[in-house]
Formats: structure tokens, sequence, C-alpha cells
């Protein structure tokens, strides 16, 4: 057989994978997206192209640029790509490309075929924009999946440029640019800050994961001034395969990797003298009690990777100086790969319980200490109720109420403080709505009664200027040891 009767059927295998990556993403927009609920799956593209044709608004796009980095999810890598070809379809740019750092040759090979180069992944640091002949023209970038770091750095490459209002960006929706993700990245916050402002358009496209949307922005006005410094992204998880700063966080989730981020915090921790100053004071609460037993309670998942990273090195640091032996933690959300990694460190990962046992086991000046951050509170109130025959069995250190008549209030804003306002509030009028689901009164006494060792919080410095809250992983957070036997 000749080699010219199997062409045809060359990307057979890449347009199935496409074709089954863009069906699992559809039917997950439907799920998350309440406007798509009852339309079919070919009704949903057809929607999302029309959304995108209204953007346009009878403008042309003269480049149209695809970008995917986004590592460790691999779940809709063709997926995307299947929207992007069929904006590519319905759209004709003058010019059209994708990259990838997981394309297979086939899968370059295809792309080419359908009029797609593949360029080399950048950073984009110096991706300016070329000047346009017409306004009448747009350049598009398509990355709903790409790293932050790399969407912030092509908006602070051409920050307040004249073609800055020639660009169009189909990525996360940015008001879900809160957060940790986004800290250190001052071309972020300044689109942030925009959006907030109505300086920047932003139309939502489509639903994808709980947490996540894409949407299409535009940038007509002029733009807050931001930092012109280069982009710092030490704290940011940014692409192995471009990483320039060796001293900076990677995106990952191989063990390889997250040791190598954890060694990173762990280190700055260190060098700030943070670690040294929670460690003399977990030493003063102990009062010459010995640590038998740490428990991790609340850890979160790999997937909130920033937030595990940071207590998993404070929890770290903890064992490492007193020797423990024994180091528990409890996630009901964690996956087999989140207790795998732990288990690699010396951490067990028994099955998440209702902290209604007491603690069993300790000598007479041993103590178990338990790390628990942002908790349900629930299963707080359970721990001290079941242990509270034995107070001086616990040493704590957790998150503490922050409202109105604490020093922690105080470190807020305005903004801060009126938000933390309502949310006391609210849960007043829950408490009379429904008194047994507020029981705390074993919590609230505890807290109230022990002596506190307050962490310093921000140890990273990166929270902007205005934000309601601090944007640190310690805010709120407290050493308590209750100096009585019993509640």
């Amino acid at each position: 057989m000749s080699s010219h009767a199997i062409e045809p059927n060359r990307y057979d295998d890449v347009r199935e994978s496409i074709q089954a990556s863009k069906t699992a993403l559809l039917q997950r927009i439907k799920e998350v997206d309440e406007t798509f609920k009852d339309v079919s799956s070919d009704t949903i593209i057809q929607i999302i192209m029309e959304k995108i044709k209204n953007c346009l608004n009878g403008r042309r796009i003269r480049n149209l640029r695809g970008v995917r980095s986004d590592l460790p999810k691999t779940i809709d890598r063709l997926g995307n790509l299947s929207i992007f070809l069929a904006l590519k379809k319905r759209s004709s740019p003058m010019t059209c490309a994708f990259e990838d750092p997981l394309f297979s040759e086939t899968e370059k090979e295809f792309l080419k075929s359908e009029g797609v180069s593949t360029l080399t992944p950048q950073d984009f640091l110096s991706e300016k924009i070329a000047p346009f002949e017409d306004e009448n023209l747009v350049d598009v970038f398509f990355i709903p999946r790409c790293n932050l770091v790399l969407m912030n750095n092509l908006l602070f490459s051409n920050w307040n440029s004249q073609e800055m209002k020639q660009m169009l960006l189909i990525c996360p929706e940015i008001e879900y640019g809160r957060g940790d993700r986004w800290r250190g990245l001052h071309a972020l916050q300044g689109v942030i800050s925009a959006y907030e402002s109505k300086l920047v358009r932003s139309e939502q496209l489509y639903g994808d994961y709980h947490f996540h949307a894409v949407a299409l922005l535009e940038f007509p006005c002029r733009l807050p001034e931001i930092n012109r410094q280069e982009p710092h992204s030490k704290w940011c998880l940014a692409p192995k395969y471009l990483y320039r700063n060796p001293e900076g966080l990677v995106e990952g989730e191989t063990h390889e990797i997250l040791t190598s981020n954890l060694d990173l915090i762990r280190k700055h921790f260190n060098d700030t003298g943070f670690t040294q100053e929670y460690l003399a004071n977990l030493e003063k609460a102990l009062e010459g009690r010995r640590i038998r037993c740490l428990k991790f309670l609340g850890y979160k998942r790999l997937g909130a990777l920033l937030h595990f990273l940071e207590q998993t090195a404070f929890v770290l640091n903890i064992k490492d100086h007193f020797g423990i032996t024994k180091v528990i933690a409890q996630e009901p959300k964690a996956t087999e790969s989140d207790k795998a990694y732990l288990n690699s460190l010396g951490i067990a990962t028994p099955e998440a319980d209702e902290c209604d046992k007491p603690e069993e086991g300790l000598e007479e000046d041993e103590v178990t200490l338990i790390y628990m951050r942002q908790l349900y509170t629930d299963l707080r109130n359970s721990l001290i109720k079941a242990n509270r025959q034995q107070m001086r069995k616990l040493v704590v250190i957790t998150d503490v109420y922050i409202g109105k008549g604490t020093d922690w209030y105080q470190n807020l804003n305005d903004e801060g403080k009126e938000l933390l306002d309502k949310r006391s509030e609210d849960v007043k009028k829950m408490r009379l709505e429904d008194p047994e689901a507020f029981q705390l009164d074993e919590l609230c006494k505890f807290e109230g009664g022990s002596v506190k060792f307050p962490l310093r919080y921000e140890i990273f410095g990166l929270t902007p200027p205005g934000e309601p809250f601090p944007w640190c992983p310690f805010f709120g957070m407290e050493i308590l040891s209750y100096p009585k036997a019993s509640l």
C-alpha cells in the first residue's frame, strides 16, 4: 500500500483525542455553568463563538495566539484547543499560532495541516505587540489555561501601550483574581483594580470548574499605573521550563518539585526569623512539656498548592526542631497522591474523623500539638469538648476569632472591617435561626481563657495596597495553651 493511501487517516488519533477532550469539556461546562445546563454541545460552541463575535464588533483578528502552560492539569489540554480551533475556523485570522510544551510531534504536524503554527514556549517578558496599521484589527490571545505568571508578563510588557487597546484576552475571569495565586504579579493586580473601576471590559464566555470561568477581556481605556519593576514572581508558581529565578517556586505536583518548593519556603521562614520566632513561642507555651504527637488537621489539598506548601513548611519545622516521630495529617478531601506525598515526609495519613475522641496514651509531661487552620468550626469545638477534662494535654495552633474587639481586627483596613462586621451579623442571624448548629461553648471558652502567642503573619510582604484582608498564610493564627487542667 502506498503512503498516499494512508495519508487521509494520518491524524485520526489526534482528531479522536481532541474530540474526546472536547466532549468532556463541554459536559463539564454544562455541569458548572447554569446558562448551558439544557443546551446541546454543538449549541454551546455556537453561543461561545457568537459572544466572541459580538465583542469583536466587526473587527478582524490579525493574530490569533493560543498559549497553554498549565502542566499539572492535563484534563482539558485538548478540550480548550478544540475551542481555539473553532474560533480560528469562524474568524479567519490573518495569522494563527499555538504553544503548548506538551504537544507531541504528531499534534504539531496536525496543527500545521490546519494552518496553525506551533511556537516555542516563552515567558512573554519581551512580547511587545506590533503596531497596528488599521484600527479595525485586533490581536486575540487565547489563554484560559495559561500560567498566571505568563499572563501577567504579557500585560506587563504592553501596559498602557497604544496596542493594548487592540488586544483581547480570552482568559480566567478577572473577578476570580484575588488570593495568593496572584500575589507579586503587578499587572494582574492592576487589571483587578481597573476592572473594579470599570476600566476593563469583561464578557464571561463559559464556566469551567467550580472556581474558574473563562472570559474575554478588553482594555479600551488607560489603566492605573503599576509597579514598573520587572515582575517579581518568586512566590508564584511559574512553569519550570521557562523559569528564570532559581530561588522561586515552580509549578508542578511531582514529589521532587513539591519538596524543592517546600525547601524554598522553609528557607525563607528561617531567613526572616519567622521560624525561630514561632518555635520560641511554642517553647513558652509548652512550659517544659514534651510533644508526643503532632496532628495536622484541615490542610486542604495539593490543588490549593500555596496554602498546602505554607502550612506543611510550618509543620515540618516544628517536627524537625522537636524531633517528633509521630505526625498525623487528616483532611477529608485529600487525594491518594496528597497522602502519598505526606507519607514520603514521614507524616501518617489516616482517614479523617470527627475530632471527637480524647487524646490517649500521654505521659504526665506529654502533650499532643494540634495544628489546624480553616478547619470546620464544629470539628474544632468537638476536639476541645472531647479533651475538656485534660486541657493540659493539648497545645493548639489555630486561626481564632478576629472580629471587633480583637487586636487582629485593628490590623484590617476600613473595607476589611466592614466586610468582617457584615459577616459577624450574618452569623448572629444564623445562630438565632438555628441555635443547635452553633453550639461552640467549649471552643469559645478555650480561646477566651488560653495563654496566647500570636503568629507574625506578613511573611512574604506581597499584599497589594488597599486589600481588605492580608494575603498571607498566618493572619489570625495563635498558639494557644489552656492554663488549667479542665475547662
